[in-house]
């Protein structure tokens, strides 16, 4: 049999019968598995181990494409802000969303921004309501063929508390929807003859924006300077103060019909998101629209110039507060253990006094009892030791007691600090947090601040960065908190968080 020459040590094969229409296979000496050099067929097995993990796979790359995709606008590298006058490899360069939809016959952009100052409103709120009342209808000016001019616009940006979200959909832009023709939208403005003095530019800006919408803006800063290669000059400026609530009114024009005069609306204001505007297509849209998103990108790259610069700002009042407070807590630390040592050392004198002092005592104990019984003896020892004993723990106790007390005393003032969020630092760094992470890390804020036109503190800048944020990417809604040592009169304030150093 089967069992017997096995047994026996000899080999012995036998055929398994065919099942389920499967070819016979041996079987012999090794469990039954024949020829044990043969894989076994593990095939099936792989394939009901490897569905769970595929089936994981599956269920990720579905939960990617149901994500919304950020609108990313520009680069994590940043380019020097420094530049004024750029081509349009330069621009691109600054914008990548632009690179395949640009218009060709733009030459050049003149940003003087870079040269000038910087508005106060940028991360104030600005209400917006739209006047009840109108304004008469003011006729575009059109150009004579055979007298040069140039074009004049206003690029008016506000940030409006009333919209959720990221503070990048707060930034909107004030302009003008034309409805005369075919609707389509651009910034207020006009036509000015070349010949017209560059100073005279802003006053003719206020004047054509208080004709068109009622706002009166009397101050204006340069932004941009586009040229085109068939001489076609394009200013845009944006407002020096901005108005605290922007009311624009509509443009109606009167129209005398078989029934009277019948008032039309032809020019409504209206507000766009900066985002949107960055994120537009320049192919198949209108001139004016297409200029004003351009307008944006320049915009926004100076928004981070300013947002670059408070951050700047920032890091170095956090580095002075956190500088403050570590020499505090290494001088409490330095006092802490001068205090230790000198409790210590008194601990090791006392030690050595008591040591002579029992010799003494014993010495003492032995003369008082002469004359004892030797039991009396050792009753007298015992309780005079456990007299000395009591006193001493009662004189350890009061010293401990003093030692803590004194420790207590030094770590007061340091025990407790206040953090204080930098509101202005906090949306600084959210609007360059496009993606809504809320971390931005280390190499883009490097960027960030290395392209500062101020060469004089870079090095001084980087090791500030160095010492400060270690991490490879940085949360920065805890770097936003300042941590300072608490008043020891007066009590943190509602908008302060006290919390105990560690």
């Amino acid at each position: 049999s089967y069992s017997f020459c096995t047994l026996l040590g000899i080999r012995a094969t036998m055929r398994v019968p065919q099942q389920n229409g499967q070819k016979g296979r041996r079987m012999g000496p090794g469990g039954g598995k024949g020829n044990t050099n043969r894989p076994r067929r593990q095939q099936p097995l792989q394939q009901h181990q490897q569905q769970p993990h595929q089936q994981q796979q599956q269920q990720q790359q579905q939960q990617q494409q149901q994500q919304p995709k950020p609108v990313l606008v520009g680069s994590d590298f940043e380019l020097p802000f420094n530049m004024k006058d750029r081509r349009l490899a330069d621009h691109l360069g600054r914008n990548l969303h632009r690179v395949n939809n640009i218009p060709l016959q733009l030459l050049r952009i003149s940003c003087p921004w870079v040269e000038g100052p910087v508005p106060d409103y940028m991360l104030s709120y600005t209400n917006y309501e739209l006047s009840k009342d109108r304004i008469n209808y003011v006729e575009q000016q059109t150009a004579p063929s055979n007298v040069p001019h140039i074009e004049l616009r206003a690029l008016i940006v506000f940030r409006s508390k009333d919209t959720p979200g990221h503070i990048t959909e707060s930034y909107h832009t004030l302009c003008i929807k034309d409805e005369s023709g075919k609707p389509f939208i651009q910034s207020m403005g006009g036509l000015v003859a070349a010949e017209v003095p560059s100073d005279d530019y802003g006053q003719l800006l206020g004047e054509m924006v208080a004709a068109q919408s009622g706002i009166v803006i009397k101050d204006w800063i340069p932004l941009s300077t586009f040229e085109y290669r068939y001489g076609r000059k394009v200013f845009f400026y944006i407002p020096k103060i901005l108005p605290e609530t922007l009311s624009p009114k509509e443009q109606q024009k009167t129209e005398t019909t078989e029934e009277g005069e019948v008032s039309k609306s032809i020019i409504k204001p209206t507000k766009i998101s900066l985002m949107k505007l960055l994120t537009t297509r320049l192919t198949g849209i209108p001139r004016g629209t297409a200029e004003l998103a351009l307008a944006a990108d320049t915009y926004f790259e100076f928004l981070r110039r300013e947002m670059a610069q408070n951050i700047k700002n920032y890091l170095a009042k956090f580095a002075e507060a956190k500088r403050i407070l570590d020499v505090e807590r290494a001088q409490v630390r330095s006092t802490l253990e001068d205090l230790k040592r000198k409790n210590t050392d008194d601990g090791q004198a006392r030690k050595r006094h008591r040591d002579e002092e029992d010799t003494s005592n014993l010495e003492k104990w032995k003369k008082d009892s002469w004359g004892m019984t030797f039991d009396e003896k050792q009753a007298l020892i015992s309780d005079r030791t456990k007299e000395v004993a009591a006193s001493r723990k009662n004189q350890d106790n009061d010293i401990e007691e003093e030692y803590q007390k004194k420790r207590q005393e030094i770590e007061r003032p340091t025990q407790k600090v206040v953090s204080q969020k930098d509101e202005t630092a906090l949306a600084s760094f959210q609007l360059l947090d496009r993606q809504k992470s809320g971390m931005i890390t280390r190499t883009k804020l490097c960027s960030l601040l290395l392209s500062l036109p101020d060469h004089t503190t870079q090095a001084k800048t980087l090791e500030m960065l160095c010492n400060i944020l270690k991490a490879n990417t940085i949360k920065y809604t805890t770097v936003c908190e300042i941590v300072k040592k608490a008043p020891a009169d007066t009590a943190p304030a509602a908008s302060e968080s006290s919390q105990t150093a560690p």
